[in-house]
């Protein structure tokens, strides 16, 4: 039982050496005020998973491959220490935030549906019509509920 303790300084890789450190069985001595080894402060180490999530990510690597490559196994602890989740296939990079918010966006819009075009948009200027229970066209009312100007005109 303990903790995996990496480099701190460099890129891991398959090659890259650390400890595993079973904190439990560390006395007070051997910490700083705040546990961390002083081991892994003098190796210049940081702190990256549990053995039991590593045994977890293994497990989950068995699911995309078995016996799993080296080269998956370092590909799902990478993954599983930036992510904090399980790599779901290999080469999946998940969607950045700004891709996720401009589909969140994208849906919130065109669940407005279409608008009619026998009731206008109440913003001052707009020609467009007004969607479905609301007094503004697609475009003013993602506006009006977003907050930010709207990306789309369709």
């Amino acid at each position: 039982m303990g903790w995996l303790y990496l480099p701190g300084d460099q890129e891991w890789g398959l090659e890259t050496r650390g400890k595993l450190l079973n904190l439990d069985e560390m006395d007070s001595q051997e910490l700083d005020n705040e546990g961390t080894p002083l081991i892994a402060i003098r190796q210049n180490l940081v702190e990256s998973l549990d053995n039991q999530t590593i045994e977890d990510i293994v497990r989950g690597a068995k699911q995309i491959e078995n016996p799993p490559s080296d080269d998956l196994l370092l590909e799902v602890f990478l993954y599983y220490y930036k992510y904090d989740a399980f790599l779901p296939k290999r080469g999946y990079v998940p969607p950045s935030r700004e891709e996720v918010m401009a589909k969140l966006d994208r849906d919130f819009f065109d669940s407005l549906g279409s608008e009619s075009p026998s009731e206008k948009c109440r913003k001052e200027g707009c020609n467009r019509g007004k969607v479905t229970s609301s007094v503004f066209c697609r475009v003013h009312h993602f506006e009006m509920v977003k907050r930010k100007p709207c990306p789309f005109t369709d």
